[in-house]
């Protein structure tokens, strides 16, 4: 092949790029949104908005990702608030072998009817790919953090009253946890991806128990920038604050938007 001078120049520009990105090149993701709304004999509305940005390259690679959740029922009146739900984090891995990576991030949550104004962990760890293609990624890691609650406080009503109601003051926990967990990535035919995380989290210190974080995502591409995406959460924590459930699960659908290039 022979080329120009200017063609050269531009070959080359585009090869130290791919041998030296910087941290702005490379970045892909997705943006899903889920609406239901009823009205009628009933009278209901949930959304969620989940964004996710990943930069990766042969060395490493960043996630950042952040999801809303909110729901309301005006059936009766005053109208009452089903879900209402933040959460956002982002986490860097760099392989220091071809199997082989460490990892360390952060996460941030707040979760109205849990309660909890705000939670932040901290961890890191190292993992191993046990699978890795050009379709089909499985990882398995573990690691150690940090992590800070703040539980506001709230009122429940009295089964025994008087008096109407019962207070509970607001709670700080902190504690140090373990981290054990995997992710599996995987693509089947042309158009179609399947994506799934699983973190176990046991306490270290402070008060016994444990919490895991499960998250799973099928989709399907529609054309290139549009998708059809189905999810399901499922956030578990064993010892929360009186009166509020353990569980919190969400399984939502609606339309993905694509953006970005990789590598």
């Amino acid at each position: 092949m022979i080329r120009s001078d200017s063609e050269q120049a531009a070959y080359d520009k585009a090869i130290e790029r791919l041998q030296h990105p910087g941290l702005g090149d490379f970045w892909s993701g997705t943006l899903d949104t889920g609406l239901s709304l009823t009205r009628g004999n009933s009278a209901n509305l949930s959304y969620t908005l989940a964004g996710r940005a990943v930069r990766q390259t042969e060395r490493d690679k960043i996630g950042v990702y952040a999801t809303a959740v909110y729901g309301k029922t005006e059936t009766t009146t005053p109208a009452t608030v089903t879900a209402h739900q933040i959460t956002g984090g982002i986490r860097g891995d760099i392989n220091f072998t071809a199997r082989w990576f460490a990892f360390a991030g952060t996460d941030f949550n707040s979760n109205a009817l849990q309660h909890l104004d705000l939670q932040n962990v901290v961890d890191g760890g190292i993992g191993a790919h046990l699978v890795k293609t050009k379709t089909t990624v499985f990882d398995l890691f573990a690691g150690a953090g940090y992590n800070q609650e703040y539980f506001g406080a709230y009122t429940l009503p009295n089964p025994t009253p008087p008096p109407a109601t019962i207070s509970f003051p607001a709670v700080t926990q902190r504690n140090a946890e373990a981290n054990a967990g995997e992710q599996f990535d995987t693509k089947f035919g042309s158009r179609s991806t399947f994506t799934e995380t699983f973190n176990y989290f046991p306490n270290l210190s402070g008060p016994s128990g444990y919490r895991y974080n499960f998250n799973s995502i099928l989709s399907t591409a529609i054309s290139r920038w549009l998708g059809w995406q189905l999810s399901l959460t499922d956030n578990f924590l064993s010892n929360p604050p009186t009166g509020i459930k353990r569980n919190d699960l969400l399984l939502s659908t609606g339309l993905r938007l694509t953006f970005g290039t990789t590598k």
